[in-house]
């Protein structure tokens, strides 16, 4: 059968079939004429050339490799279009990115508010679920791509988009009101842990030491003072390890625009820390501006790392 593929999108196909699948597609009647019709309809209804036949083909293969269902059943499931939208998204091509807002971003939205809370607001649910969708999950390094593929890249072509957006979304949000009463500790631990260890100024480390809980409990409450979207773009980047990059796909930003909106923050986190830790500490001016002088200096240690 290899030898009546005609052109890329179908010879990515095959390729990326196994042995038993393609022994099924020998078996079957008229799998030439569904899979060019999977292959041309993405842009009969998008209109665009987001993902070349090649490309796409091996999307096809890699969806129906995959997959335990029967060959007939597959392809009376499949969505070629929007799982062409999903590629692209997954890819990170923001056009694509764009027009899967405008076809379900109302909805998402709508359910976001069904959701929030008072500390969990309706736009930081909103930024979360695009995070998970387009970025990817959370866990590498500085500098690094996420371990994994972002959440799109899961929508396997069987069935409608919009039913996997919402039970997407809908677990997403769940996922978070249950984890917020935690959601600000990683950011005020990270924050606290970054003061110098061993070989620093010795007075510091008594410092850190006799007051630790004043400190976990003002940058505690410098977080929680933050404006909703200075908190979340800190908690993509020091908890989620969003990079620069990421943080400005995920808010359609020039790289240099989201490396100032994320000094920003990090410049309002340090200034309501440094308000909140005069109030509890009894401290000279001097050593609270030293002590500030060092978490900010290992801040920018971070951020430098990321920007490289």
């Amino acid at each position: 059968m290899i030898g009546a593929v005609r052109d890329g999108g179908q010879a990515h196909f095959w390729a990326g079939l196994g042995t038993a699948r393609r022994q099924q597609l020998d078996a079957a009647s008229g799998w030439e004429a569904r899979l060019e019709g999977a292959l041309e309809e993405p842009r009969r209804v998008w209109a665009v050339d987001w993902l070349g036949r090649a490309e796409f083909g091996a999307e096809l293969a890699r969806r129906l490799e995959d997959d335990d269902v029967t060959i007939d059943s597959w392809w009376d499931h499949l969505r070629p279009a929007e799982l062409y939208l999903a590629c692209a998204c997954a890819r990170g091509i923001d056009a694509a990115i764009q027009r899967f807002e405008k076809l379900y971003g109302d909805e998402i939205a709508r359910t976001a508010r069904r959701f929030e809370r008072p500390g969990l607001a309706a736009d930081d649910l909103v930024q979360l679920l695009r995070a998970k969708l387009f970025a990817g999950p959370a866990g590498a390094a500085p500098g690094e791509s996420p371990a994994g593929p972002p959440k799109i890249a899961s929508y396997t072509g069987q069935g409608f988009l919009q039913n996997w957006v919402r039970v997407t979304t809908t677990r997403t949000f769940i996922d978070c009101r249950r984890g917020q009463s935690d959601a600000e500790v990683p950011i005020a631990q990270g924050l606290l842990e970054i003061l110098p260890e061993g070989g620093a100024d010795p007075e510091l480390q008594l410092l850190k030491r006799e007051h630790a809980a004043h400190f976990k409990a003002a940058f505690a409450e410098a977080v929680a003072a933050l404006d909703a979207s200075d908190r979340l773009v800190l908690r993509q980047h020091l908890v989620d390890k969003l990079t620069i990059d990421q943080i400005g796909a995920l808010y359609h930003l020039h790289r240099a625009t989201a490396a100032r909106r994320l000094a920003r923050a990090r410049q309002a986190l340090l200034d309501g820390a440094r308000a909140r830790l005069a109030r509890r500490l009894g401290l000279a001016p001097e050593r609270l501006a030293a002590a500030l002088e060092l978490i900010a200096s290992r801040l920018d240690a971070s951020v430098e790392r990321v920007l490289r």
